[in-house]
């Protein structure tokens, strides 16, 4: 995959090596245009003579070239045979190195390494004894192209092979495998097991097909090879085709009967699929079978450029004479160019008979059109046609007949709706066409991205407004401790990187998510970012780009931080977790919260476990007053892990800490999943992949035990209204699985979802509607190159997975550019920042779109306290607003309302002009009085207008943001 050799050993904590066994455990598969070493360092090859080799004392040459096909000098080279060393030395200038031994039968590694290059090992079976079965011919005949003999640009070959047994004992099981040379391209190959009977002589047909490219000259050559290895031989056989001009393809042939004549009109299509053009092309047809006379039988074409259609209508004029059989050949159709280049066809008059099924495949930023049907035996190939909507001609999307069930559109424009067919060909040029099949297009990678970084990301980009100018920033961190912001057009936010701190003697690198908020308050947002390097620790950062507060405690700080307002005076603190179970507060002058030193709570009952999860904040318990909440380590005496819930103060509240079967490694989740719309409930795993849900006085509800999840502990579950009930689901993404809960634990239909890819690590799915469908869909990275986004019935979205490089990070989705519609922002391994534009995606508040569901971090679902303010003591309550404070505001609004009745309750925010800026499902409330808090960090000033509503009923009201 995209991950360095040497990154992948470090990850499975081996060292750096040459080792045959380890370095030919990396292999590279699927498609070759997406996967690629990220590295500058050259690769070896190897190769060796003889290619036939036999027990016995032999002469080997092995020759080393790096990737640009150089001879490399001081090359180390090991042989082994049958896993023991048989040689040992160093390439000469001319990248050589020989050496006889004696080579036993069975398995023959060769292993090359160098400095400064990637190591390369090959290996080869050396058969038991001399051969006996050989390869005794391989043939071929055009599959497409005008069935010459003699291939052509474009034209597909395909090859049958006879293999023999030429002893009276039957073979072993022995593998034939073919190959072509780099100028031409293999199709169909497929690897065979061959047991022969003795004396048996088997003939495989069509065993591989190759492609000729446009690119090839006249009397050019190709080479293909067949090879027969197994125990007890091995043999091979070359074959050299030379290649002759191109031939243009015939297509649409009519012969139609114009009414009240006796005369036919033969008519057709000629297209110039080669890589020069025709001049001055002109073509004839002569009778075959005395079956029509020809009343006029030649029309001057022209110059036929390459790739371009010529359709002649009526061409040619005939007369029948006798009854025409089916499939008979008809004519002789003649076509040459004032170079004096001829092609000759003999035709019939009988189109396939076979429908055309289409379908497609989306995949991302390309459309995939595929097709059934079953080819006539002159078969010549398929021609794949395309238009927008709105146009009025279809367009030919390649200038070559393809044999393949399957094209890939790499062109479509944005948005754009298209309609393909698929014309299905004869050696004759008789075309029978499929249905109109619609695709629409995807919209793809954001303008400007992916970007290059200089370091790998793990944390959940942040979108935020940060200098005020109407338009989103893109903010990250890198393990390399630096900072980088981008702007929506993938330019730079100011330099690059924004901000770089000093890794010292123990870098570790920024681990976090980066959080923005105003903590100054100066109606401003800072970015917080905190980093594992024990010297950087804690940094606040200004727009411009100042340092506000730097904290270093010597303390390394993984889990992302959160910032809350913990005392009520408008500004919030920053709220962090060592590494050490320790947690700090501080505000953004710098002092400690609850002391001087900003030391907050610690968790007291464990002391081992290497804590990675982050800290997360709200009202559990209803009282209005926050609390703080930690996934903590493990007792060393007991085995057990604890869950910590503090309040304000650093005091444990009542009932906490709970404990849980072992130490805990996810960030624990805050929800309202019971019928108490006044107390959150709190969301945890542990080690033992045990899910539990625990209440605000500390009782432990156990979901169940769950897939593996990752080692590094950075798992969290994600909370979103999946299916429009007004209950929010709780999403768990685990090693191969995607495990989905009601809220009172019981599993989802269908969860876990199986994922279609095996990832190491499991970080947090974001949820979001990507296709305006009402319905959220769960989106997750891996460390397979791709980001996969699922419906809740464990299948694939459309045009997923998108590619993005090695995704071991938190994804972010979000509204970069301002159009109402979200984009994916992810991070990667490979050093690039990727965004994708979500076609048909709209924004909603009730995604659960970033990592702790906020960007100030909190963990809290919505970012809500809800607040019970009491029962009214006089008649039954009625539905109203009772208070907005402050307002006006210039951060955080609390609008108070009274429910009248058990009901689901749902909040909706305007501009004065009308436009709907938030939707937020509020659930299902209990009579009595509520509360829902605005965060005004990412509005502008001005006069905004909500309403509550239920059921039919609604209630309005007006708020103003002054900044």
């Amino acid at each position: 995959d995209d991950t360095p050799i040497g990154d992948a050993l470090w990850r499975l904590d081996n060292l750096w090596a040459f080792d045959m066994h380890l370095t030919s455990a990396f292999s590279l598969t699927g498609d070759p245009t997406i996967r690629r070493f990220s590295t500058e360092r050259r690769k070896l090859n190897i190769s060796l003579l003889p290619e036939d080799m036999l027990p016995g004392e032999d002469s080997i040459s092995v020759h080393i070239t790096d990737d640009t096909g150089e001879d490399v000098s001081g090359a180390y080279v090991r042989i082994f045979g049958n896993g023991e060393e048989l040689s040992y030395g160093v390439t000469e200038g001319n990248g050589r190195f020989y050496t006889t031994f004696n080579l036993p039968s069975g398995r023959l590694s060769v292993g090359a390494y160098g400095n400064g290059v990637f190591p390369a090992t090959i290996e080869r079976q050396i058969p038991t004894s001399t051969a006996d079965v050989q390869i005794t011919d391989i043939s071929f005949i055009d599959r497409g192209g005008d069935r010459d003999g003699i291939p052509d640009p474009y034209e597909v070959i395909r090859f049958d092979v006879t293999v023999e047994n030429t002893i009276s004992e039957p073979s072993e099981s022995l593998t034939l495998s073919l190959s072509a040379s780099d100028n031409a391209e293999m199709i169909d190959s497929v690897e065979q097991l061959l047991p022969l009977a003795p004396m048996e002589r088997r003939t495989l047909t069509n065993a591989f097909s190759i492609r000729i490219p446009a690119t090839i000259g006249d009397r050019d050559m190709v080479t293909v090879r067949a090879s027969l290895t197994g125990y007890e031989t091995a043999f091979s056989r070359e074959l050299n085709l030379v290649c002759g001009s191109p031939a243009p393809v015939i297509f649409d042939l009519v012969c139609d009967t114009t009414s009240g004549e006796s005369s036919e009109y033969i008519s057709f299509a000629i297209l110039n699929s080669g890589g020069d053009r025709l001049d001055s092309a002109s073509a004839s047809i002569e009778p075959i079978g005395g079956y029509f006379s020809i009343a006029s039988g030649s029309v001057y074409i022209g110059d036929v450029a390459e790739g371009e259609i010529v359709r002649l209508d009526s061409a040619f004029t005939v007369e029948r004479l006798s009854e025409y059989p089916p499939n008979a050949p008809a004519f002789l159709l003649t076509i040459t160019d004032a170079r004096g280049l001829s092609w000759e066809k003999r035709v019939d008059l009988t189109p396939p008979s076979s429908a055309i099924t289409v379908s497609r495949d989306n995949l991302y930023n390309r459309l995939v059109v595929r097709w059934e049907s079953s080819p006539p035996d002159d078969f010549l190939g398929y021609l794949v046609f395309r238009r927008a909507e709105g146009d009025s001609e279809y367009s030919l999307l390649a200038g070559h007949p393809t044999v393949l069930n399957c094209y890939i559109d790499n062109t479509p424009d944005n948005e754009v709706l298209y309609e393909y067919r698929i014309a299905m060909l004869d050696s004759s040029g008789n075309t029978i066409y499929s249905d109109a099949q619609e695709v629409p297009s995807f919209l793809g990678a954001q303008t400007g991205f992916p970007v290059g970084i200089s370091g790998k990301v793990i944390g959940s980009p942040a979108v935020f407004d940060i200098d005020g100018d109407g338009n989103n920033e893109i903010i990250t961190g890198t393990l390399d401790d630096k900072v980088y912001i981008f702007n929506g057009d993938g330019t730079a936010f100011s330099a690059s990187p924004f901000a770089e701190f000093p890794s010292g003697a123990r870098p570790v690198g920024i681990w976090a998510s980066p959080a923005v908020a105003d903590l100054t308050g100066d109606g401003e947002p800072e970015i917080l970012i905190v980093s594992g390097t024990p010297s950087c620790g804690v940094y606040l950062i200004s727009p411009s780009g100042s340092i506000l507060l730097h904290k270093a405690v010597g303390k390394m700080f993984i889990g992302t931080p959160a910032v809350f307002d913990l005392n009520g005076d408008g500004i919030s603190e920053i709220i962090v977790a060592s590494t050490d179970r320790q947690v700090y507060i501080w505000s953004a002058t710098g002092e400690g919260f609850t002391t001087t030193d900003g030391f907050f709570a610690g968790c007291d009952r464990d002391d081992e476990g290497y804590l990675i999860s982050s800290p997360v904040v709200g009202d559990i318990d209803g009282d209005g007053e926050p609390e703080i909440i930690l996934a903590g380590g493990r007792n060393s005496s007991t085995g057990k892990g604890h869950l910590y819930v503090w309040d304000k103060f650093g005091n444990p509240k009542p009932g906490f800490p709970v404990e849980l079967e072992n130490i805990p490694n996810s960030t624990p989740l805050l929800a309202d999943l019971d019928t108490d719309p006044t107390t959150l409930e709190i969301v945890v795993a542990d080690n033992s992949r045990w899910v539990y849900r625990i209440n605000h006085s500390g009782e432990i509800y156990v979901w169940g035990q769950v897939g593996r999840w990752s080692e590094y502990g950075l798992n969290s579950f994600s909370a979103a209204d999946l299916t429009g009930d007004g209950e929010m689901e709780i999403v768990a993404d685990a090693i191969n699985r995607i495990y989905i809960w009601h809220p009172d634990g019981t599993p989802f239909p269908g969860s876990p979802l199986v994922k279609p890819f095996s990832s190491s690590n499991t970080y947090y799915p974001v949820l979001a509607d990507i296709d305006s469908d009402s319905r959220k869909e769960i989106i997750v990275g891996s460390d397979d190159g791709y980001i996969y986004a699922f419906n809740t019935d464990g299948s694939l979205c459309d045009f997923f997975p998108v590619k993005s490089g090695v995704t071991n990070s938190q994804l972010t989705v979000d509204d970069v550019d301002g159009d109402g519609k979200l984009e994916i922002i992810a991070g990667s391994w490979d050093d690039s920042l990727f965004i994708w534009r979500m076609a048909g995606s709209t924004v909603s508040s009730d995604n659960n779109l970033t990592f702790k569901g906020n960007y100030k971090r909190t963990g809290s679902y919505g970012d809500e306290l809800a607040v019970s303010i009491g029962k009214q003591e006089d008649t039954t309550p009625i539905f109203e607003i009772t208070g907005c404070y402050p307002n006006p505001f210039n951060s955080q609004a609390t609008i108070r309302f009274t429910a009248d009745r058990n009901s689901l309750y749902s909040f909706e925010l305007y501009n004065i002009l009308g436009e709907k800026l938030e939707s937020r499902k509020l659930g299902k409330l209990a009579e009595g009085e509520h509360s829902i808090q605005i965060d005004g960090d990412k509005l502008p000033s001005g006069v905004y207008l909500y309403e509550i509503k239920r059921e039919n009923d609604s209630r309005p009201g007006k708020l103003t943001l002054i900044r």
